[in-house]
């Protein structure tokens, strides 16, 4: 399931390596872990910077591969337990407990099985994931951890989750370390996220995070954006900087033509950059100890935005083989792509479709003019693929929202980071950036 990143050595047309001007003779040079900033200098003098020869390629290939390599020594599973769910979130990509399915032991340990046949004896990272709330079949994720942990060297646990958990299932998370990610909306979590019956589901999650946050666990907060919520963003940060969140993931709402909601919760690309600046600011001004993860802005790298191009391994209630968990049923837009395989529980093996997998392998930037020629592209990745599907459609053609927000936000954070580098702080973990 791992891709090999030195097949785009065969690609002449491949650079590691792209820069952008951000004012008069200012300009960003950026490379896979790496940020230059080049101040005072004409245009050729920038580009002589950039070193372009196929040795220097190689090097950062070679490089990529050996980290590939160390990483073949984990593998992951994604389980989707259930499409039911106790909220009604407003813009919910899967209309989230419309459907009551809820996924068998018989194809978790099958899932597990067939995993096992081809890397037992690894470390496994077994992720519960949902278009549902995967705790609402707790009885599932607890029986496939245990069954896991007798396949594979070392089973570590992921859960993303709205948070609604009960002291059980608390107690399992803190237990055995789970890895969490939370939805939770901060100041507009009431109206956006209620549950089933209508009443808000803020007090339950914020009591939920009081408590991980006394037990001292580390876990992620995501939050949606929409066109009402934009102008709350610092509010938000502020709000669970004070719970002791530490990391914010930042999105806006996406609604396609199977989530529930409509176009006008969508906040203008301006809307998001504009606000998303001012809530970076305050963040330093105010010294909030907080990162900020959002999929706009990650650190420079060769590799895609995600493992949706055929390096997922979801697998849905009824067994099929999803690469994103945006799209889950046969009858879904995009299945022929995204439904690349299913797991036979009579043997435990998996089936894959060799057609969808081809086109999921062609989703990385390099495979679209309008990206690869584009100066940002080592920072977005060419954007969420789903998201790209969802706009376009196939074969691969970025979301002009998306890139809209992206050409509005990246060259404003370079002069922040070039004027302040300790912002690098709040956006990046390992990153190199020097002028």
């Amino acid at each position: 399931m791992v891709s090999k990143t030195n097949d785009l050595l065969k690609d002449k047309q491949f650079q590691s390596v792209s820069m952008i001007s951000l004012s008069p003779r200012k300009y960003a040079i950026i490379e896979p872990n790496k940020i230059i900033f080049v101040i005072d200098a004409s245009e050729k003098e920038a580009k002589d910077l950039i070193k372009k020869d196929d040795a220097v390629l190689k090097k950062q290939f070679l490089a990529d591969n050996s980290q590939e390599k160390n990483k073949q020594d984990i593998v992951a599973l994604s389980l989707l337990p259930t499409m039911d769910c106790n909220l009604r979130c407003i813009y919910c990509y899967a209309k989230g407990g419309e459907s009551s399915t809820y996924m068998s032991s018989l194809v978790a340990f099958s899932s597990l099985d067939a995993l096992a046949k081809n890397a037992g004896g690894r470390n496994l990272i077994l992720k519960f994931v949902g278009g549902g709330e995967p705790f609402m079949n707790f009885d599932l994720m607890q029986k496939a951890y245990k069954y896991a942990k007798n396949l594979f060297n070392k089973v570590s646990l992921a859960v993303v989750t709205n948070g609604t958990f009960e002291c059980e299932q608390l107690h399992w998370i803190l237990e055995n370390d789970v890895s969490l990610r939370i939805s939770f909306d901060g100041v507009s979590h009431k109206k956006q996220r209620p549950f089933k019956d209508g009443t808000s589901s803020f007090e339950v999650v914020e009591g939920n995070i009081k408590k991980l946050i006394t037990a001292h666990k580390n876990f992620i907060v995501e939050c949606i954006v929409t066109h009402e919520s934009v102008r709350k963003m610092t509010e938000t940060a502020t709000y669970l900087s004070q719970l002791g969140v530490s990391v914010l993931k930042i999105e806006p709402v996406h609604i396609s033509e199977i989530s529930r909601g409509d176009s006008s919760m969508i906040p203008t690309p301006k809307e998001f950059a504009d606000n998303f600046l001012v809530m970076l600011k305050y963040i330093m001004d105010n010294n909030l100890k907080m990162k900020i993860d959002t999929g706009f802005f990650s650190k420079p790298s060769v590799s895609a935005y995600c493992y949706a191009n055929g390096r997922n391994l979801i697998i849905t209630p009824e067994g099929n083989i999803t690469s994103c968990v945006e799209v889950t049923k046969i009858t879904d837009p995009f299945s022929e792509i995204m439904i690349y395989g299913s797991i036979s529980t009579g043997n435990g093996t998996f089936s894959f479709n060799k057609i969808a997998l081809s086109k999921l392998k062609t989703l990385h930037f390099n495979n679209c003019r309008k990206c690869s020629n584009c100066g940002l592209r080592l920072i977005c990745g060419g954007g969420c693929p789903m998201r790209n599907l969802w706009d376009n459609g196939f074969p691969l053609r970025p979301s002009k929202y998306i890139c809209q927000i992206e050409h509005l936000l990246i060259p404003e954070i370079f002069l922040l980071l070039m004027e302040n580098p300790a912002y690098s702080d709040i956006l990046f973990d390992d990153i190199e950036i020097s002028c």
